[in-house]
């Protein structure tokens, strides 16, 4: 099937908007490239044009090149089909046992749609997916019965000494094994804990949130457990007015979690000190958490936002996993960046809320 161009010398050219030249540098270009393209003029109900791959992929997605069919099929429902977008909006849409993934926007009358079959790598990054899945579910478990079965195990060891010497043993040997018994019992209770967070935050609700305000709250009320402990904290506001589009309790456990951890971190040293800073970039804010601890070694910064990895020696190793739920779940992201001997710094990135 001939690529369809409807090129003509009293048309305006749908890219440089001037009188069409005749011979048409622009759709060579197009003719030419590996996804399918088609323009469709919505002033005059017709299907500008449309390029070979453009064409070979309708014909197997049993789409007619026609005006009404292809609006219908790729543009039906978007902002693309009325007023044009001001930035192009990326779809994927299945027909028959075809994807096909695309791009369309529009420029004055014309509607342009950029398109191209992704069957193949949609499969493959299913299976991918199931794979990765299947092996994060192994390696969970596998450390639940790891982090679980130990302290259990030093329970009912404990026990059974006790009971075949509780006759014999003195009150304070019998206290001291209660004692050991009730911490293992402790570090099964904290993990059982982390492991509810992880989705006690399953129904989000987002909204948009002053952070400059909200922080400083947060910070007041930490400041006031932190300075018992001889640590000082202190927050630099730097995105006035600006809103973050996320779910504040989430925000607070994100908060909490970074905050003990840099204290963790800032007690090893004489003056220990902990700093968050807010700012605005382009259309992101970012939240730093700062401390002064020794850092993190780099053989270990790969492994931190592993499951149940810590190397605290009361430590889940979950904190940091929920930190980065949380925070895709708000399309937001939380990175780690540390220092040999001067500290480490969490950088919180979120999405910038429409007033």
């Amino acid at each position: 099937m001939e690529a369809i161009t409807s090129c003509e010398r009293d048309r305006p050219c749908p890219i440089s908007f001037l009188p069409c030249p005749g011979d048409c540098v622009f759709s060579e270009v197009m003719q030419s490239a590996r996804h399918g393209i088609v323009v469709l003029d919505t002033e005059r109900e017709t299907l500008y044009f449309a390029n070979r791959e453009a064409l070979a992929m309708l014909a197997e997605a049993r789409v007619p090149a026609q005006y009404g069919e292809i609006l219908e099929a790729f543009l039906e429902g978007s902002e693309s089909g009325g007023a044009a977008p001001s930035r192009p909006d990326r779809v994927s849409r299945r027909f028959g046992d075809r994807l096909l993934g695309f791009s369309r926007y529009g420029v004055g009358r014309f509607r342009w749609v950029f398109f191209r079959d992704i069957s193949e790598s949609a499969r493959l990054e299913s299976i991918a997916e199931a794979i990765e899945i299947s092996n994060s579910f192994a390696h969970v478990f596998a450390a639940v019965r790891h982090e679980i079965g130990n302290p259990i195990n030093s329970v009912k060891m404990a026990l059974s000494v006790l009971r075949k010497n509780l006759e014999r043993f003195e009150r304070e040997t019998v206290l001291d094994y209660l004692d050991h018994s009730l911490a293992d019992l402790g570090r099964v209770e904290d993990l059982l804990a982390s492991l509810r967070s992880l989705s006690f935050y399953d129904d989000l609700k987002l909204e948009p949130l002053l952070v400059d305000e909200w922080m400083r709250e947060f910070a007041l009320l930490a400041q006031r457990g932190f300075h018992e402990r001889g640590i000082a904290l202190e927050f630099a506001a730097g995105a006035p007015g600006v809103m973050a589009r996320v779910d504040s309790r989430a925000l607070q456990q994100i908060l909490v979690n970074l905050v003990a951890n840099a204290a963790e971190a800032a007690a090893e040293r004489q003056r220990p000190e902990i700093r968050i800073e807010t700012c605005r970039r382009e259309a992101l804010v970012e939240i730093r958490v700062i401390d002064n601890g020794s850092g993190i070694r780099p053989e270990l910064a790969d492994q931190m936002f592993r499951p149940f990895f810590t190397t605290k020696e009361q430590g889940t190793g979950l904190g940091l996993v929920i930190v980065r739920r949380l925070l895709a779940r708000m399309n937001g992201l939380v990175e780690l960046s540390s220092l040999r001997g001067e500290g480490t710094t969490a950088l919180v990135t979120l999405p910038e809320a429409a007033e």
